[in-house]
């Protein structure tokens, strides 16, 4: 009687990392005939074997009727008793050993490189999915953000306000409400330490809170995403600040330059930059030039590589003369948020 049974942690398994299927041709005592198929980088390895003997051992590609067929020859004619099995049993049982070996090696795979499985319309329908906002409608928890936009867009002194907020829980720009307060690491290399301060300060003061009271850290530096070294460094920094949001401005600092105008290889890094942020349980925030003169900038000042990476983004214009929230001096330049998106 033909049998279908798991041989999982046989050597072979434990050689190609990947489940092994066994099929019990013919049973005598302990031992009998049996099929074994595991995959390999030619196709699947077929093996038959009689009373623990192989008899048979060959690459084939399960989806190829010929192959198959020629193996089931080979291992029929090389058994010593046939045991009353024919080739189109064995070819028969080939061809079962398909699907459980493919569906084993995908299992696999899909554990092996840390990827989530497929999933069916039925479990997405059926499964409970929110969007948990670290800024009401404009910053989501555990997906990449961008904030763009073109020279002296305010772009650093939006970044500050999203952190100052975030460590507060004041609402963002006075409009976006904080849920619950969280711990904000900022990488700054563009704008200086003094202008830094400045501005954080300035922010403080409008929302009525001390700066140096804030669970906001500051770095002088970007991390550079073809970096392993700091990209570990990103990861211990941290942990080390147990950091819920980090902040990097400017982006283009991350990146290398002479493949930034290359959309595959940009979105490979900024793949990395975010990844590294994700795996330690922080929020990234990039913070990204756009040209004025550039369509993106007229238009939608988020480049196709930032929009293909992130879930959420601001853009920015400069728009209007406004009143800052404290103070009577009048700025002539408004970094207004005119698009979210989630």
């Amino acid at each position: 009687m033909m049998t279908l049974k798991d041989s999982i942690g046989s050597p072979r398994d434990r050689v190609n990392g990947f489940a092994t299927r066994t099929v019990t041709l013919q049973q005598t005592g302990t031992q009998g005939v049996s099929l074994e198929a595991f995959p390999s980088n030619g196709g699947t390895i077929v093996c038959g074997t009689e009373m623990g003997r192989n008899v048979c051992c060959q690459i084939v590609d399960l989806r190829d009727i010929e192959q198959v067929e020629r193996v089931a020859s080979a291992i029929r004619d090389d058994l010593s008793n046939t045991h009353g099995i024919t080739r189109d049993e064995i070819a028969t049982e080939i061809f079962k050993l398909r699907n459980e070996t493919e569906e084993a090696t995908v299992d696999k795979l899909l554990e092996a490189t840390g990827l989530e499985e497929i999933w069916s319309s039925a479990r997405l329908d059926s499964e409970l999915i929110s969007n948990d906002y670290l800024i009401d409608r404009v910053l989501v928890a555990n997906q990449p953000a961008v904030v763009a936009g073109a020279f002296k867009t305010w772009k650093t002194s939006l970044a500050i306000e999203m952190a100052v907020s975030l460590a507060s829980e004041k609402t963002f720009l006075g409009e976006f409400e904080v849920p619950s307060q969280k711990r904000v690491l900022v990488f700054s290399a563009e704008s200086g330490k003094a202008t830094i301060q400045a501005t954080a300060r300035r922010v403080c003061e409008s929302k009525r809170v001390s700066l140096g009271s804030l669970s906001v850290d500051w770095g002088w530096w970007v991390p550079k995403a073809s970096n392993d070294i700091q990209l570990d460094l990103l990861s211990r920094l941290i942990n080390k600040h147990r950091s819920d949001v980090v902040i990097i401005d400017p982006l283009y600092l991350s990146l290398t330059g002479e493949i930034q105008s290359n959309l595959a290889l940009t979105g490979e890094q900024l793949n990395r930059l975010t990844q590294q942020c994700l795996e330690a349980s922080a929020t990234p925030v990039l913070v990204d030039h756009v040209k004025r003169s550039s369509e993106n900038a007229r238009a939608c000042p988020l480049s196709a590589n930032m929009s293909e990476t992130t879930l959420s983004f601001s853009k920015l214009r400069a728009r209007r003369v406004y009143m800052t929230e404290n103070a009577d001096k009048k700025i002539s330049k408004n970094p207004e948020v005119v698009e979210k998106a989630a």
